[in-house]
């Protein structure tokens, strides 16, 4: 807080010119500024930065994330924890925060700074809803950036490998079914990433409301780290994502759908662009996979997982009835999970006049014309 003050107390004086939005010339008067522009751009900087600073040290010290992010991740030419990658490129993230601010319209407040303002106000104020949604998406950050990092080192160590045994190994099946599925798992993590890291109103992708509702957070965080590992033990888990079968052709078969139905997914998420992130508003997108379904990315994975458990189906058929209907069990339990994210995600973007006209010219979730 002295920081700030004596930020408050600078003499600088600027004058703000005419500027560029969306192709207008909007007019802003030649003037005088004492505090403004320079000022609240370093304040915010310091805001946001101190945000990733304490989310950093709280995130890196929760026992299942230091484990998880101590983990070297071979690359062959050298090995690298998620740690290790967190602590080269904070420094590098955090001065890329200064123009991000610097860049920001003089009468948008970034969330950063709502943050502090509501924790400050703690005891004294209720925070208003830019605040409770500020805290929102900051919380989001914290849970989901290190994941998403996480996973973007795991897919580079997994395609490094599968390139490696694609020149190396020979040209079979396997290894050519592996390099389309690596590249598009890493371009939807990618995204994500960058759509948890990035958020300026000229990317257009400012996150305008978060869900705010205990069943939407509950069914999202069982499908992510460290949550995930509970659910799969409730509920069990089948899929492989390379089913093996005893016929080569249908092997083919089962390996081409799957390429497939994840193409359906990664376009998906080239669809969303940065506006990719779990539980938030940014904006409405009706291209690309959702001009037919409104959940294509959960439909893609969904089938993807189904066909990815026949092989344990019919094992399983061949062992007795219970562990074929506990596979059975296993398999309708994840639907219904991402039925629910799917409702959720519905009635928090409802709320929104353009996802209501959106839902009225797409009337199925999931499959085309049937579901």
């Amino acid at each position: 807080m002295t920081v700030l003050f004596y930020l408050r107390q600078l003499p600088f004086s600027i004058t703000v010119k005419p500027i560029m939005i969306r192709g207008k010339k909007e007019k802003i008067t030649e003037q005088k500024v004492t505090t403004p522009f320079l000022k609240q751009a370093l304040v915010n900087s310091l805001c946001g930065m101190s945000l990733v600073l304490a989310g950093f040290f709280c995130v890196t010290r929760l026992p299942y994330a230091a484990m998880l992010y101590s983990v070297d991740h071979d690359l062959y030419f050298f090995q690298v924890s998620a740690r290790e990658v967190f602590e080269l490129g904070l420094p590098v993230f955090l001065m890329l925060m200064i123009p991000c601010y610097l860049t920001l319209p003089g009468n948008i407040q970034p969330k950063s700074r709502l943050v502090w303002r509501a924790l400050f106000r703690i005891g004294k104020k209720a925070p208003g809803p830019g605040e409770r949604t500020a805290l929102r998406a900051w919380l989001l950050k914290f849970i989901f950036l290190p994941v998403m990092l996480e996973y973007l080192l795991q897919n580079t160590e997994w395609l490094v490998h599968n390139l490696h045994n694609l020149f190396f190994s020979g040209y079979s099946f396997a290894n050519i079914y592996w390099l389309p599925l690596n590249l598009m798992t890493l371009a939807d993590v990618g995204l994500y990433t960058a759509g948890y890291a990035l958020e300026h109103p000229r990317l257009k992708n400012e996150i305008r409301s978060v869900d705010a509702t205990f069943l939407g957070w509950a069914v999202c965080l069982a499908c992510y780290p460290p949550f995930n590992y509970l659910t799969s033990g409730a509920m069990g888990w089948s899929f492989t994502n390379y089913p093996a079968f005893h016929h080569p052709w249908v092997q083919a078969l089962a390996g081409s759908l799957m390429i497939m139905l994840m193409t359906v997914y990664v376009l998906s998420a080239l669809a969303l662009n940065l506006k990719a992130s779990n539980l938030t508003h940014r904006g409405i997108v009706v291209t690309g996979p959702f001009r037919w379904v409104r959940h294509p990315a959960y439909a893609a994975k969904l089938l993807t997982w189904y066909i990815g458990s026949v092989p344990v189906l019919l094992l399983r058929w061949n062992t007795g009835a219970a562990p074929f209907m506990a596979t059975i069990g296993s398999m309708a339990g994840w639907s219904v999970l991402y039925y629910l994210r799917a409702v959720t995600e519905e009635r928090h973007l409802s709320a929104d006049p353009v996802y209501q006209e959106y839902r009225r010219k797409v009337t199925t979730r999931f499959i085309p014309g049937v579901f």
